[in-house]
């Protein structure tokens, strides 16, 4: 079931917050910038079949383990 209004409590949380600021930083000091983008999650069933088509392509070892969570 597709959610009704976006889930910010997912996002509106102190860990998010803490993992963001440290990412900065991180990125501050190296070469490299590496990103934080979640996942859609307005559509549930899209991303996660999205999700296991990535992972048969990239670690087909991970594939039953992601369909079973």
């Amino acid at each position: 079931m597709p959610f009704g209004r976006f889930p910010e409590w997912m996002w509106k949380n102190k860990d998010v917050l803490n993992f963001v600021e440290w990412l900065k930083k991180y990125n501050s000091k190296h070469d490299n910038t590496i990103g934080f983008y979640g996942l859609d999650l307005y559509v549930l069933e899209i991303s996660i079949d999205l999700v296991i088509k990535y992972l048969e392509d990239v670690n087909p070892d991970l594939v039953m383990l992601a369909k079973s969570r």
